[in-house]
């Protein structure tokens, strides 16, 4: 993904060349998408937990955990006579089993089971520019860890096009897709996924190819601070030349580091989250890009947003029930063209 901020000026003034799009593709992944994620700065791989981890984090795709289950297996029989020979029959009767001292002593070890989870997640934005793009996917509980899957697309409608030589070639259409599968799962404070990802990026007819691989972490040290780290497109490529398919070269990895503090319990309703982004393959010019957000629990159902991606500015709302999340989200381009909107929702069942 050479070249970025240029490409990125040429697509969003709706000046678009042929060759540009074939030596500069799959900028589109850059973009990001939700209202929670914009609405924090980008801040978001620490704590993100729905579908939408399968871009800004696998690993939270753990989250989608169910609900944690223990038992203890007790042979009634066995309980009563050993109640019996100690001398307190009594107490089993009334307690249903042997005295806490007991217990203790003859308990068979615990069970636990997760109860079956899933998330359905969907996603808009209306960008700057007359551009569009939009996030669906769901996630669940899937041989001990999570499963996910999901879809990206974005749109531009009436691009002017131009050859080499500046000559227009009338209007063009652009879209983009990519596609996710990924899974995850938690182990101690720790939480690792991986997602696969492939994409199609369309202009007027012509189109490119290409896949990666995201690999993620989220790690909690305390209750009050946890980490998070991701990288995009750890493996990647893309087709170099939509007229030479046999062809392919890297994709950027683009990492992302965030961590959260939290206010103690029990008035947890302050979150500070601080990251950065940096382009690996282009560390001359993209090494450190800041993320900000803070989001403050208003009670226990609404929340707002506050974030700074890289300097630009963005604020949000949302709420949060148990088997429904909703969001809004507004921020400043970073071409500083417009404001740019996004929704989302998430169900839980």
């Amino acid at each position: 993904m050479k070249n970025y901020r240029g490409l990125l000026f040429l697509v969003l003034s709706a000046v678009f060349a042929d060759a540009v799009f074939s030596a500069n593709g799959a900028q589109f992944l850059n973009e990001g998408f939700g209202a929670k994620a914009k609405g924090l700065g980008g801040a978001y791989g620490v704590i993100v937990n729905d579908p939408s981890s399968l871009y800004w984090n696998p690993a939270g795709l753990a989250n989608i955990d169910g609900e944690v289950k223990r038992y203890r297996k007790i042979n009634i029989q066995d309980e009563a006579e050993k109640a019996f020979e100690d001398g307190e029959f009594e107490d089993f009767i009334n307690e249903g089993a042997a005295p806490p001292e007991k217990k203790a002593e003859n308990a068979q070890p615990v069970n636990t089971e997760r109860t079956f989870e899933m998330n359905v997640y969907g996603s808009f934005g209306e960008l700057s520019l007359d551009r569009q793009i939009a996030f669906v996917g769901t996630g669940f509980t899937f041989l001990g860890g999570s499963l996910g899957a999901g879809a990206l697309g974005t749109l531009v409608d009436g691009i002017s096009g131009y050859d080499e030589a500046g000559v227009s070639t009338g209007s063009k259409d652009y879209s983009a897709f990519a596609g996710y599968l990924g899974y995850a799962r938690g182990q101690g404070s720790g939480k690792y996924g991986v997602s696969l990802m492939g994409f199609e990026e369309k202009l007027s007819g012509n189109s490119l190819y290409g896949g990666g691989i995201n690999a993620g972490i989220q790690y909690g040290i305390l209750p009050i601070l946890a980490v998070g780290m991701d990288i995009q497109n750890l493996v990647g490529f893309m087709q170099k030349n939509v007229s030479q398919s046999g062809e392919y070269q890297k994709l950027d990895s683009i990492l992302h580091f965030n961590m959260a503090l939290s206010t103690p319990p029990p008035n947890s309703n302050i979150k500070l989250l601080l990251g950065f982004t940096s382009n690996i393959d282009e560390p001359e010019t993209e090494a450190f890009m800041p993320n900000i957000g803070i989001a403050y629990g208003i009670n226990k159902y609404a929340y707002i947003m506050l974030g700074l991606d890289n300097g630009y500015p963005s604020g949000g709302v949302g709420i949060s029930l148990k088997h429904f999340n909703l969001a809004y989200s507004i921020n400043r381009d970073k071409l500083g063209e417009d404001f740019q909107h996004y929704a989302e929702f998430n169900f839980i069942f």
